[in-house]
């Protein structure tokens, strides 16, 4: 009866985190899809996540246009992103095309997706 009584503790501990976790954004989901969609010739500079809105602003620059539009491509195919807008452009000192990306991001990235063994 003991034993029982501590698994069915736990059980509920385990149910409580479980649901906290779900409510919980993880931001952590949102840089690993940009860094898994992020060309190789496109640097991000800086971030502004919020988490509330599911929205992620980004400023960066890269090589050329074409590289621009290319990365455009990406996250436009991405399930995972909801809306896309951009802006900002013009050339840095260094010849860069520099650019911002505005993302609305579809709500199932900001969940907890428990490791499934």
């Amino acid at each position: 009866p003991e034993l029982l009584q501590e698994i069915m503790v736990m059980d509920r501990r385990l149910r409580n985190l479980s649901g906290a976790l779900a409510a919980h954004p993880f931001s952590s989901n949102v840089f690993r899809m940009i860094e898994n969609n992020t060309l190789p010739r496109v640097q991000f500079v800086n971030f502004v996540f919020a988490s509330d809105g599911k929205k992620l602003d980004m400023s960066g620059k890269t090589v050329d246009f074409t590289t621009l539009a290319q990365q455009i491509n990406v996250f436009e195919r991405n399930p995972q992103v909801e809306q896309l807008g951009f802006g900002g452009l013009g050339i840095t000192p260094e010849n860069l095309v520099q650019f911002k990306l505005s993302l609305t991001l579809k709500p199932p990235l900001l969940q907890f997706a428990s490791v499934k063994r």
